[in-house]
């Protein structure tokens, strides 16, 4: 069974980026106030902002619409039909040399996803390593897989699917 699912340019670029730069001045606020410190968190909330919340309506738009979403939260073990819950942006905190580890990214939440904001850096999921996606893409996978936090780096939107 797979882990791990990627879908390229979900959201057109360009709105992701703008996204993403639309979060700079509260990333950097947090960093300097040592919330985004190694091994504290595997990820800090951040608040919502315009473009990002355009980038969630896009997603809404996009997920209601495709048929090979529909296919992989089969693959994965979901129900095709299940709930979409957008939760909020986020970004990943300092990587640390002893990588944050899980057992499970969210039991019983359903298949859990990201939206890349920029270039984002995955946590490793279950067997799947080192996955990069590009500003705009999706990646979903199971919530009862193991999760670590390992060269997690960038921001994005975090949403679920339920069962």
């Amino acid at each position: 069974m797979a882990y791990i699912w990627t879908q390229d340019q979900v959201i057109p670029q360009e709105t992701a980026d703008a996204a993403c730069e639309s979060l700079d001045e509260e990333v950097d606020q947090k960093r300097e106030k040592g919330a985004l410190k190694a091994g504290t968190a595997s990820s800090v909330r951040l608040g919502w902002t315009t473009q990002a919340r355009k980038v969630a309506e896009v997603f809404k738009t996009a997920f209601k619409e495709s048929t090979d979403v529909a296919l992989m939260i089969q693959n994965l073990g979901g129900n095709p039909s299940g709930k979409l819950v957008i939760g909020s942006p986020f970004v990943y905190t300092d990587v640390s040399s002893t990588p944050l580890r899980y057992p499970s990214s969210a039991l019983f939440y359903g298949i859990m996803g990201i939206i890349a904001l920029g270039p984002l850096d995955l946590p490793d999921v279950g067997d799947s390593r080192s996955t990069r996606i590009e500003s705009g893409s999706v990646a979903y996978f199971r919530d009862a897989s193991p999760i670590e936090y390992r060269k997690c780096k960038g921001r994005g939107i975090m949403f679920r699917i339920s069962y």
